[in-house]
């Protein structure tokens, strides 16, 4: 009996730690609330830096359980501007102060969001009444007509004329873009009562040629759509409560004619050319970003708004030797969520640093990549002039990905690393094997969104330890 009570008071005392406060006993073992991280209730000898990620209260800071040092502080952050984001209990885009961290929820687990500078080129991005900066052909635009994607009454209806006609909202661009610029241009649209099911949120390029997103079929609940023109990449993104939000990313080119930012109407029959009948759809937050993808939302009023880049931070102190010295050897897992597809990739981005630990060095611990030449999105680690890569990796927007990096273990007695990855919880896999020489740790510190930090993504739960796991060992981890 007394040995059953004890028992009974020890599993107490383990559901009763709170998610935020990890727990370290004297000999190293580390507990949390197992429902909430792959890090179970047991030991991990080898674990010497966890960093959650995913704690709204606690926000970024880490522990050291191996050495029972505890809570190794909050790394630096700057972002030098507001910012939003998908609050992860309301589902409202909402905003962050300048320097404020911003957590959503993906897949039912938060992570943070890090996300490279953008300058919404769009005037009035909420404000589509706003005559001295759209344009309304053959349409009527009402304000404050809804409840928008931020839960406040501030989006509009936009409505056809009973005009034969093309009915569509412009907003030129132009002269805020310079020749051969990619960009993303994003709206939100809700299905209106009676409305039509069908629009084109489109651009002309310098070429005179039209490329966009149309949906075939809006209704309150669904959202299809197709790309039109050469695009790069295109979506169609659930926020929830009817709201859908289109984008697509394409080359402006060159030539002379003006670039444009317009919502076109289509009849049920797929004609821009109809007789309007006061049909209508709700819009709100429009977006022309200098991105390769769509990145938050960024509110304008007026004139052009900008989100300033997250500093190549959070940093955190790394743990001495750990990847210096001819025995270094170790095991780096971070669980990543893109907020873009493999093949949105391009050339000119070829060195996006997701972690490094060299500051400012994009060509670190874990990257992704582009190989000029080939659609084969990859992963990297970098050790001086040996690049290890894992090649044709089709990660998808916004799904969790478990990284892996190994190093410092013997191969015909040469050291050697590798970068892993699990996209689906079916175990890790693993791509090409180099020699590992060392070379690549001249900073003691640990940072996240490195060097050119052109894509926006999510981290949670990173876990470093100081030997090589098996993969039977990271796949008890989770997914």
């Amino acid at each position: 009996m007394k040995r059953f009570l004890f028992l009974l008071a020890f599993i107490l005392a383990l559901s009763g730690q709170v998610w935020g406060a990890p727990q370290v006993d004297t000999k190293g073992v580390f507990f949390v609330d197992p429902t909430a991280s792959p890090v179970s209730k047991y030991e991990r000898s080898g674990l010497t830096v966890y960093i959650p990620f995913q704690d709204k209260h606690d926000f970024h800071s880490g522990i050291r359980p191996r050495n029972g040092e505890g809570v190794i502080g909050y790394g630096s952050f700057t972002r030098a501007s507001t910012a939003t984001y998908i609050h992860p209990d309301t589902g409202y885009i909402t905003t962050a102060s300048s320097g404020e961290l911003r957590y959503q929820r993906r897949d039912g687990r938060i992570g943070l969001l890090l996300e490279p500078a953008a300058v919404n080129h769009v005037f009035h991005s909420a404000g589509l009444n706003e005559a001295g900066s759209w344009s309304a052909s053959q349409t009527t635009v009402e304000a404050n007509a809804t409840t928008s994607p931020d839960g406040t009454v501030n989006a509009e209806a936009i409505r056809d004329t009973a005009v034969v006609g093309g009915h569509s909202l412009a907003q030129g661009i132009d002269a805020y873009l310079a020749d051969d610029t990619i960009i993303t241009l994003s709206m939100f649209i809700k299905f209106a009562e009676g409305g039509l099911t069908q629009f084109q949120l489109q651009s002309r390029n310098r070429a005179g040629t039209y490329r966009g997103v149309k949906t075939t079929n809006l209704t309150a609940t669904t959202c299809t759509g197709a790309a039109i023109g050469g695009v790069s990449g295109w979506g169609i993104d659930d926020y929830g409560s009817g709201w859908f939000r289109l984008w697509f990313t394409h080359d402006i080119g060159s030539g002379a004619n003006a670039v444009t930012n317009n919502l076109v109407f289509y009849s049920p029959d797929d004609n821009w050319s109809y007789a309007g009948s006061g049909q209508s759809v709700y819009a709100y937050g429009s977006m022309v970003e200098e991105n390769i993808v769509r990145t938050s939302y960024l509110p304008t009023s007026g004139t052009t708004s900008t989100r300033a880049k997250e500093e190549e931070t959070p940093t955190y102190t790394l743990p001495n030797g750990i990847f210096d010295g001819t025995s270094a050897k170790g095991t780096a897992l971070l669980w990543w969520n893109p907020q873009f597809d493999y093949n949105e990739m391009t050339a000119s981005y070829y060195g996006s640093a997701i972690m490094g630990v060299r500051a400012g060095n994009a060509a670190s611990l874990m990257r992704i990549h582009y190989n000029a030449g080939a659609d084969d999105g990859r992963f990297a680690s970098v050790d001086a002039d040996n690049t290890a890569p894992y090649a044709n990796v089709d990660w998808a927007d916004n799904t969790w990905v478990k990284l892996a990096v190994k190093w410092g273990y013997l191969t015909s007695g040469q050291s050697k690393f590798q970068v892993g990855y699990d996209k689906t919880g079916g175990g890790i896999t693993w791509g090409s094997e180099l020699d590992f020489r060392t070379y690549n740790t001249t900073g003691t510190a640990l940072e996240f969104i490195v060097g050119t930090a052109t894509v926006p993504f999510m981290v949670r739960d990173f876990m470093l330890f100081d030997k090589v796991l098996t993969d039977g060992e990271i796949n008890q981890l989770g997914y």
